[in-house]
């Protein structure tokens, strides 16, 4: 599958935390792989019961071996790669602003959908450095947070 002229291998979407970390070796582990992008992280176990984000993150951390992005800053923040992060207030402001027409009387169907007001780039310094990844100077000077640690201290 090609998607903006690079290379698809396969696209896995779950929520059961066995099926995700199952996929995640089976990529790690595959030398046709390079990248691996991450939208969204298992929300239960296959038993159906919660998901303990720190332990989550802490296996996930130990078991990437490759570069790896996301759209959440927070996953940017405990040790992924990097993230094209969609700002969460912004985002909440929109909603608001939409949820205030519904309110005025306009109906659902006929408000339009809009992309995010604010995507802002992290990137995690400690984890480019584990995986001999260098960040390129404009990257750097184009990201709103860059994380020096998985513990959420950053620079500006």
């Amino acid at each position: 599958m090609n998607v903006q002229g690079f290379e698809l291998k396969a696209f896995v979407r779950t929520d059961v935390l066995e099926e995700y970390k199952a996929a995640v070796l089976q990529y790690e582990n595959d030398p046709e792989v390079g990248w691996i992008t991450y939208g969204s992280n298992p929300s239960q176990t296959r038993e159906g019961g919660a998901v303990d984000r720190a332990a989550f993150y802490s296996w996930d951390i130990e078991n990437r071996t490759k570069p790896h992005v996301t759209f959440w800053e927070s996953a940017v923040k405990s040790g992924y790669l990097a993230g094209l992060a969609v700002d969460v207030g912004a985002e909440g402001l929109q909603v608001g602003e939409m949820t205030a027409k519904i309110l005025k009387g306009e109906k659902a169907a006929n408000i339009s959908v809009e992309e995010p007001l604010e995507l802002n780039i992290v990137v995690n310094k400690k984890r480019a450095k584990t995986l001999a990844v260098e960040i390129p100077d404009k990257i750097k000077k184009s990201a709103y947070r860059i994380y020096t640690d998985y513990k959420g201290y950053y620079v500006e």
